[in-house]
């Protein structure tokens, strides 16, 4: 608990924490956080997915630059599933499934019915969720 506080702290500054905290490994944290604090705009609109080293306190953001990203979900290999929209205009649509696997982010979904309700991991190579219309 200490080093998670002590560490977030700093996320405090710059970020509004969201949801989804999770260990990526012994020393990096994975979570959800807006990348913008914009009080014209809708807090879920501004959502992205980070990763925090706690002992060098190094805040990098994984998610891409634009759009809503939410749900990240670490496996435990270190690649990194979330879910999300390019795009911060739209009213409705259904999130797709992203992975990140080191420098690397790939769309795994696209034109899904709905968004997925869960993320899980099977193992490192296998991703399920579920889906409800």
């Amino acid at each position: 608990d200490f080093c998670l506080s002590r560490g977030l702290g700093d996320v405090y500054k710059r970020q509004d924490y969201q949801s989804s905290l999770a260990w990526l490994d012994d020393e990096t944290l994975v979570f959800q956080a807006n990348d913008s604090l914009d009080d014209l705009q809708s807090p879920w609109k501004q959502s992205a997915i980070f990763t925090l080293g706690v002992n060098s306190k190094k805040l990098s953001k994984i998610s891409p630059t634009e759009g809503v990203y939410n749900s990240p979900k670490p496996s435990s290999e270190g690649k990194i599933a979330f879910l999300g929209h390019p795009s911060k205009d739209y009213s409705y649509v259904a999130f797709d499934v992203y992975v990140k696997d080191g420098e690397v982010t790939k769309k795994l979904t696209s034109s899904l019915s709905a968004t997925p309700r869960e993320l899980f991991w099977l193992n490192d190579k296998e991703l399920a969720f579920s889906i409800t219309s």
